[in-house]
């Protein structure tokens, strides 16, 4: 008897690492899909496929070639671009293609923007925290390794923003030493840190 599976479009799979996706190759906002819009409303779609569609979704899934980061954005943009391949073919009236594709485009800069400044709220504290500890080399790992995961950064936009924050809020760290116990904005030279790694401070 033939086994019928039932695809969940919402279902995840795998992990979501993204360490070896090709972000200059495919740019992920060329293939995520918001799963809901503005206001958080979503449609659950179900279909029946046969196990060997299945498998194949599978397979490029897991291969890590695109910045999918779910099974589910995968299908998401499976069902886009088709719906568009057949609007090419035959245009139809009353298509709203264009609304999906904007409301898409502001979506996803308010998750950058989210992003943004969670990191550097959570960076913030963490940072705060070596400080009041004195532990200063540690403060200033924490900012050394954002520094560097910032220049990966590929959209220049965003980079440019992330260097701009992390040096006003964090440059002085990085030039000169922080009196004992103060806050995040104050900071003087004063001679060695007590808890310095070796960073360059230059």
């Amino acid at each position: 008897m033939a086994t019928e599976k039932v695809t969940n479009i919402n279902r995840r799979a795998g992990s979501s690492s993204q360490s070896n996706l090709h972000r200059g190759k495919y740019p992920p906002e060329a293939f995520i899909i918001p799963g809901q819009d503005q206001n958080g409303n979503s449609v659950r779609e179900w279909c029946r496929v046969v196990p060997l569609l299945d498998r194949a979704m599978d397979i490029l899934f897991a291969s890590r070639k695109f910045p999918f980061k779910s099974k589910g954005d995968l299908m998401r943009w499976c069902i886009k671009v088709g719906v568009e391949r057949l609007e090419e073919m035959e245009p139809v009236q009353g298509s709203v293609l264009a609304q999906v594709e904007a409301m898409a485009s502001i979506l996803r800069d308010e998750e950058l923007n989210h992003a943004f400044l969670t990191i550097f709220n959570t960076m913030a504290g963490t940072v705060g925290m070596h400080i009041q500890a004195q532990a200063m080399g540690e403060a200033r790992r924490v900012i050394s390794e954002m520094h560097r995961c910032i220049a990966k950064i590929e959209n220049e936009y965003w980079r440019g923003r992330y260097q701009q924050e992390l040096e006003a809020k964090f440059g002085h760290l990085l030039k000169g030493s922080l009196v004992a116990g103060a806050g995040l904005g104050e900071h003087a030279d004063s001679g060695p840190d007590r808890g310095s790694d070796g960073i360059d401070e230059d």
